[in-house]
């Protein structure tokens, strides 16, 4: 559930595009399960699309949210739980009350009044979710599309590489050029995540992977804007990415399919998640090529660090890279370069050309007829000292 700040709205906003599907809205208590003991009860906001039947969004917008239910709506077709960002064509709310409250809603959707079962049944499911009476259906597997040997890798260089524990010799900017021509990997972009040295369960540690380096460019800067701006969160870039969690916060599916297939782990903190989402941040199913890329980036860079470790090229204009084999016949180039290729390019300075040394009284050899302190001798000074630097 997210709690979110009130957003307003302005004329010169640009808003979703008004998609051809119903999405049906609903105010319900929240379940007391999971609140303590003479705590107030909030309600919660569901929207569904009906394209899918979908849950958008399911929140608890911020007490002083003067229209919650409104302001769901707003939320939802711009940081929508499932899919891009969008507004539906229709709108369908079980009373009339509800309705008056999108009544002020600029999103030019048809609002009706009716039954909504649909979303009645997903309010169920959450509930029972909560109560753990639903099983977990999260699976390394994704309903078959990734076999067994390909998750029994990921689990191998997974362990490889957190007991490597790269993120204390790479920095989160310190990105490197990656190819893995087996798998469709070209000049792509790979990052280490996790602060070096740190002894912290909550700190999230493990590798990324975009597409090209405008690509990780434009990811850092959405991240960076996150807490500056409510505006749509576009990150321009889809990301693969491999994380670590503990048992207890793994769904129960995976901790069974864990168990049962005996895979390694490096540590209880050290359980592998693959995930890839798209440049809305939304997770999308998984192929078993993105879990074979994510094994073999683990594997490459663990090696690649093995041997560059003590030349990393951080401050230099230097260039190391080397080709490693990646598991099931795979090879990975890595190439780290240095910061220098961050940031921008030196202003090119114009040859001096040192000629006979002029005096400061004497007539300036431009031919002006000035005398040279009077001319071109500041010009000239200034490009020595530049130089210089």
């Amino acid at each position: 559930m997210l709690t979110r700040r009130r957003r307003t709205r302005t004329e010169d906003d640009e808003l979703p595009p008004l998609v051809d599907t119903e999405w049906l809205g609903g105010r319900y208590p929240f379940p007391d399960l999971v609140t303590a003991p003479g705590e107030a009860v909030p309600d919660i906001m569901l929207w569904l699309d009906l394209e899918g039947e979908r849950l958008v969004q399911a929140i608890t917008p911020s007490p002083e949210s003067p229209e919650p239910f409104a302001f769901s709506l707003v939320l939802a077709t711009l940081h929508p739980g499932a899919g891009y960002p969008r507004r539906p064509r229709r709108i369908r709310v079980s009373d009339t009350a509800l309705a008056q409250q999108l009544a002020g809603v600029q999103l030019s959707s048809e609002i009706t009044v009716g039954p909504t079962p649909e979303l009645d049944a997903a309010f169920e499911e959450l509930c029972a979710a909560m109560r753990g009476e639903m099983d977990d259906a999260c699976s390394y597997f994704e309903d078959g599309a990734i076999g067994e040997p390909a998750v029994a890798e990921l689990f191998a260089a997974a362990a490889q590489f957190y007991r490597a524990t790269p993120w204390n010799e790479l920095a989160e900017f310190h990105v490197l050029e990656i190819d893995i021509k087996a798998l469709g990997i070209e000049a792509a972009c790979l990052c280490v995540t996790g602060a070096p040295n740190v002894d912290d369960e909550s700190e999230v540690r493990g590798l990324m992977l975009f597409p090209s380096f405008e690509d990780h460019d434009h990811y850092m800067a959405a991240i960076e804007a996150m807490d500056h701006s409510d505006t749509l969160l576009d990150f321009d870039a889809p990301v693969l990415a491999l994380t670590y969690q503990r048992r207890e916060e793994l769904p129960q599916q995976m901790r069974r399919e864990t168990a049962s297939h005996g895979w390694p782990v490096a540590a209880a903190s050290a359980y592998p998640l693959a995930e890839y989402r798209n440049r809305y941040g939304v997770p999308e199913a998984l192929r078993e090529r993105d879990v074979r890329v994510l094994a073999a980036c683990a594997r490459g860079l663990v090696a690649f660090l093995h041997e560059h470790s003590e030349d990393l090229p951080y401050e230099t204009e230097q260039r190391v890279e080397g080709t490693y084999p990646a598991g099931d016949g795979i090879e990975i180039r890595l190439a780290a370069h240095g910061l220098d290729w961050m940031l921008d390019p030196p202003v090119p300075q114009s040859p001096v050309v040192h000629g006979p040394k002029v005096g400061r009284n004497e007539p300036c050899p431009c031919g002006s007829g000035k005398k040279y302190k009077k001319c071109c001798l500041p010009r000239d000074e200034a490009a020595r000292r530049g130089g210089a630097d």
